[in-house]
């Protein structure tokens, strides 16, 4: 995978901080200052009324002289942070709450339009009076039916535009938390997410390249760490099975050569006219065995590649498994009468009737007798017991014999293995025996086991289901 996801990210991280900024100036400009404005001459314009109406109102009365009107403007002027001007009706400024002058010196404002009520001045300086910008919102004096005199607030736009400024860096912190945290995501997402996507990544053409023993260095009880450990398990497997292709093939090469090799070298030596006639017959009787070694091999492989398959059917019947045992022992009587080799069979009940496929369970039953007298010593016994348990029957199959050592107990179900002492004993042997049985034994949703030690012998046990109605066979 290439890194165009955390460039994306990226990317999409810089976009954020870029759309933030520029959505920020526009809500400032478009949305905040005029918000902020409005609410301040809304604040301004409550205030002059209430001036209009209250103190203003007083002095007009004559309740009140202008130096305690000065000084109660100065107040409101402080509180309000606004500076304000008193305009009578001749247009003529005679207080301001920011120079004290005028009050002896009243100004003529000649371009105040006394005849206009509530008017916001935006940027205005006041038919420049004032030397920067202001808001100015006036509210007229009205005593005795006529209007006195006009009240101005005035606020500086430099202050509006302070206040604006402070909320849009409030604004700009809380945007700069926001993208810090989403930064430290983006940094846990780095080593959380992408990283480990990435070692998957880079473990998945290490498989593909046939690297096999690569393993993802990535631990954990989370997702990652949990598909790790199953690619990890799964490239282990699939190690286990190129091992065993390799084996397999120098198994199968070794054991088609031999007799192949034998054939070639009996026949040649025949046709070339080293064997004598009279020893003819014997060296092709010696062929003929090999041909049959090769046909049994052959044969082997075909029962384990279908036993194998998903789509293997059982036929599945009821029969007489005591009597099955019975039959196949009297195939091996001239074997074992050469070897001084008896069986001893236990039977809980005289008839045992099973639910299985009856060929497949005779080949089973056929390979771990053949096994036992392979492995057996000469004049001992071997044992053989079915036993009723609930709704299964249990075979067993014990011999006294050279046993198999401890770290071959896993192996024996592996496809042409043998033990160094099973190639001591028998070099004819194909080495898928105990894998046919094992096949067709898990094809009837059962197990076989085996309990041996070395120099004492082995036993080989698998249940199979009672049949509940039985018919002889």
């Amino acid at each position: 995978m290439k890194s165009t996801l955390l460039y994306k990210i990226l990317l999409g991280y810089l976009l954020l901080i870029t759309i933030g900024v520029f959505a920020l100036n526009i809500i400032s400009d478009k949305l905040i200052y005029p918000k902020v404005l409005e609410n301040k001459t809304e604040y301004l314009y409550e205030n002059s009324n209430h001036l209009a109406n209250t103190t203003l109102l007083e002095y007009y009365k004559g309740s009140k002289d202008i130096n305690y009107l000065d000084n109660e403007l100065l107040k409101v002027s402080q509180y309000t942070d606004t500076r304000i001007l008193l305009i009578n009706s001749n247009n003529l400024l005679i207080l301001d709450t920011h120079n004290p002058n005028i009050m002896y010196s009243p100004k003529r404002i000649d371009a105040f339009d006394s005849s206009v009520t509530n008017v916001l001045y935006q940027q205005e300086r006041f038919h420049n009076y004032f030397n920067e910008d202001y808001i100015t919102v006036f509210s007229p004096v009205n005593y005795g039916y006529s209007v006195k005199g006009y009240v101005c607030l005035n606020y500086s736009i430099e202050d509006i535009e302070q206040k604006v400024n402070d909320i849009t860096n409030l604004a700009y912190i809380v945007m700069l938390l926001f993208l810090s945290m989403t930064f430290i995501i983006l940094i846990i997402f780095f080593f959380e997410i992408y990283k480990p996507i990435k070692v998957i990544s880079n473990a998945s053409r290490e498989y593909a390249s046939g690297n096999l023993k690569y393993r993802i260095p990535i631990s954990g009880d989370d997702e990652f760490g949990r598909l790790a450990s199953s690619l990890n398990y799964m490239a282990s497997e699939l190690e286990d099975a190129d091992d065993f292709q390799k084996k397999f093939i120098a198994n199968i090469s070794h054991d088609f050569r031999s007799p192949l090799t034998s054939i070639k070298g009996y026949l040649n030596a025949i046709l070339d006219g080293v064997v004598p006639q009279e020893s003819q017959e014997k060296y092709l009787n010696i062929v003929i065995s090999e041909t049959e070694r090769l046909e049994k091999l052959t044969q082997s492989m075909l029962t384990l590649n279908n036993m194998s398959t998903k789509s293997v059917r059982l036929d599945i019947t009821t029969f007489n498994i005591n009597a099955k045992v019975k039959q196949i022992i009297e195939t091996f009587e001239g074997l074992c009468k050469s070897r001084n080799i008896k069986f001893e069979l236990t039977f809980s009940s005289k008839d045992i009737f099973v639910l299985a496929d009856l060929e497949k369970i005779q080949q089973v039953i056929y390979n771990l007798i053949d096994n036992a007298i392979k492995f057996s010593h000469n004049n001992s016994s071997i044992y053989i017991s079915i036993t009723e348990k609930g709704e299964k029957a249990f075979f067993s199959i014990k011999d006294t014999g050279i046993g198999i050592p401890k770290d071959s107990l896993n192996k024996i179900w592996d496809r042409f293995y043998k033990t160094d002492l099973s190639r001591g004993k028998d070099k004819k042997g194909t080495g898928l025996g105990l894998s046919i049985t094992k096949e067709i034994i898990q094809a009837h949703n059962s197990n076989i086991d085996v309990i041996s030690t070395e120099g004492v012998g082995t036993e080989f046990i698998f249940a199979l289901d009672i049949a509940k109605e039985t018919s002889k066979v």
